[in-house]
């Protein structure tokens, strides 16, 4: 069945599809009244939902019964991805969010090159907002995670203090792996840095060093920075028990 994140069922007990979404259902899926779906009603669960009235942009339907599914990592781990060049952004938003990332930042490192004014910053943000939602409700996702708006390296650091554990992939770490980072940790709240398409500079290594993040190596091989949060993130939830 397909999913839809919903809110919470009015005062009449029905709940509705409207937006995007709805649009979605209606044009592209034909769903029409008597067909079910899968309403997320993010914080509280999951539902089997039948509808039982459709309009031009909004699909009302009905609770029939609950699904018990435990599909959120125990970890909640926040991707401080440097910005990337074009729109790799897209990308690493949705394959963060698949994952089970609580949340993406976007940084704007010394070596970052896209600078975008502010009513550019306010249609990707709108964007990726729209690709996380997706994401998580193709994924089985009950919640949507957090897409901040973007902060400085400063900022950054600044926020990693809230995080048990801080962690940054930098290609001139060849001895600490992951593992040996996390230390038989058990869901942390950790704190991920992604390095843009020119790594971090020294000078924000030893800030990062100095702020209490660890340098952490990926292997061998080179990685491209929309492939990097990724595969962190894949070994960190494995690691701490969250990958099966």
């Amino acid at each position: 069945m397909h999913r839809f994140f919903v809110m919470p069922p009015g005062e009449d007990g029905h709940i509705v599809v409207q937006g995007a979404d709805a649009t979605h259902a209606l044009r592209v899926l034909w769903l029409v009244e008597g067909d079910r779906f899968i309403a997320v009603i993010e914080g509280q669960g999951q539902y089997v939902a039948r509808i039982t009235g459709v309009g031009p942009s909004r699909v009302v339907a009905e609770i029939e019964r609950p699904i018990q599914a435990a599909t959120e990592p125990r970890t909640d781990v926040w991707l401080f991805q440097c910005m990337p060049k074009a729109d790799r952004m897209d990308a690493i938003i949705q394959r963060a969010t698949e994952l089970g990332a609580a949340a993406i930042v976007p940084v704007m490192s010394s070596r970052t090159v896209p600078r975008p004014d502010s009513e550019q910053a306010r249609s990707r943000y709108a964007r990726w907002r729209k690709i996380a939602v997706e994401a998580s409700e193709l994924s089985g996702r009950l919640r949507v995670p957090t897409v901040a708006g973007q902060v400085s390296f400063a900022q950054a650091l600044e926020m990693s203090r809230d995080f048990e554990i801080r962690l940054m992939p930098w290609e001139q770490e060849h001895a600490r792996s992951l593992r040996e980072a996390l230390g038989g940790l058990r869901s942390p709240r950790v704190f991920l840095m992604i390095g843009p398409e020119g790594g971090f500079s020294e000078q924000e290594a030893r800030e990062a060093l100095h702020a209490g993040v660890l340098p952490v190596t990926l292997g061998p091989r080179m990685m491209r920075t929309e492939n990097a949060g990724a595969v962190a993130l894949a070994i960190i939830l494995y690691e701490l028990g969250d990958m099966g």
